[in-house]
């Protein structure tokens, strides 16, 4: 029986993700399939992303590790990607409370902490930096998001921000590497039968900084209205993690990490967002920054 045969027979239904251009389908028997044609994505960058998924779950779908989903098929050509894997139950926002922060915060840990594999080398890094238009860019981006809301947030904050980017992504330049999930937020963790934590959608692993991925987690939680104390945060992860890491590296690159993806990428989904959505992150986008220019 095909791959397509199989999901027809067993089909309980198709579920619609956003813009990633994969076709996923529950089926029956506590499963979930997912089928990539390459010629389908919008952007072919996505079928790297997915090549990266499928070669990171075949290298290590069979090592016994317990935040991995169970999987039961994978497949591979020059034009499709074919995954069955095991269902698991995703997590309310109701849900979150220390113990379940603390769970989270764990598996990041134990993520980190896996060897880059082969078909992912370290890459070189070099600051990051942004040219005038890139700047321009994100500075226009967020200036139409912030007027959306009236005059509640300040321009010249957002000028300082656009102003000093460069400046401390040169003074804070860290060269360290760990494999990075790179998209690890809440949705994005989920739980088995025995409540035991199973971290899905790899298509962003990667090697680079592990403040990268902490402060992405928190940055989402606090879009959200989940007060977060960073600090604690912070202790936490260094107390759990064997990481060789200072709590003092650490919060400057969470920090440095935050305002990059907040000033070059957040405004994008804020749109029509509310105003305490947008201030979740636009001020702290803005605490960050100063942070990291007044050190």
């Amino acid at each position: 029986m095909s791959f397509m045969q199989y999901i027809d027979t067993h089909l309980l239904r198709k579920i619609t993700i956003g813009k990633s251009g994969a076709n996923v389908y529950e089926l029956d028997h506590g499963l979930i399939a997912k089928h990539i044609y390459r010629n389908m994505l919008p952007q072919d960058s996505l079928w790297d992303s997915y090549v990266n998924e499928y070669m990171f779950y075949k290298t290590y779908h069979s090592e016994n590790i317990s935040f991995l989903p169970e999987i039961y098929h994978l497949y591979q050509s020059d034009h499709e990607i074919q995954m069955i894997m095991k269902k698991y139950t995703p997590f309310n926002k109701k849900d979150m409370d220390d113990r379940l922060f603390r769970k989270m915060i764990s598996v990041l840990a134990e993520i980190h902490c896996l060897s880059i594999p082969n078909f992912l080398p370290k890459k070189e890094i070099i600051p990051f930096q942004l040219n005038d238009a890139e700047l321009a860019k994100s500075f226009m981006g967020w200036l139409e998001v912030t007027r959306e809301h009236g005059e509640i947030f300040s321009e010249s904050d957002l000028k300082m921000v656009a102003k000093n980017i460069n400046t401390v992504n040169q003074r804070f330049y860290n060269t360290k590497q760990w494999f990075c999930h790179g998209d690890f937020h809440f949705e994005n963790v989920l739980a088995d039968d025995l409540e035991n934590l199973i971290v899905c959608d790899w298509q962003g692993i990667h090697s680079g900084h592990i403040a990268g991925d902490i402060a992405f987690f928190i940055s989402r939680l606090c879009a959200d209205g989940y007060k977060v104390n960073e600090e604690k945060v912070i202790s936490m992860y260094c107390g759990i993690s064997d990481v060789d890491i200072t709590e003092k590296e650490l919060a400057i690159q969470m920090k440095l990490s935050n305002v990059n993806t907040s000033f070059v990428f957040w405004h994008e989904y804020l749109h029509r967002c509310s105003s305490e959505r947008v201030r979740n992150i636009f001020e702290k986008m803005i605490r960050d920054m100063e942070y990291l220019y007044q050190y």
